[in-house]
């Protein structure tokens, strides 16, 4: 199920890098990285207190950890990849985030 259904205009975040994503994300640290990415800019998602409309709504859905950073990291489904944005911490950190 893909995370969004289209293109995020205006979003990006840290400094990118690869590596492996660590498996202990922080979700507050990625409550951070989700505002400054402009996640809430294109989902719904009320943790974090978004209303976006043009990705699907984040609120309701069970998340598997895993899936998310594969979505995130590498996009898919209109969604663009953030690889180069967020580095694997801060990944790992908003997956966590989404997830809980």
């Amino acid at each position: 199920m893909p995370l969004v259904a289209a293109a995020l205009a205006g979003c990006g975040g840290g400094e990118g890098g690869a590596g492996p994503v660590p498996a202990d994300g922080d979700p507050a640290a990625g409550a951070v990285v989700f505002e400054e990415a402009g996640c809430g800019g294109c989902h719904t998602f009320g943790p974090a207190g978004s209303r976006g409309t043009l990705g699907p709504s984040l609120d309701g859905l069970d998340l598997d950890l895993e899936r998310v950073v594969e979505q995130v990291r590498d996009g898919g489904g209109g969604m663009p990849a953030f690889d180069e944005e967020l580095d694997p911490r801060e990944l790992a950190d908003v997956a966590a985030f989404v997830a809980s």
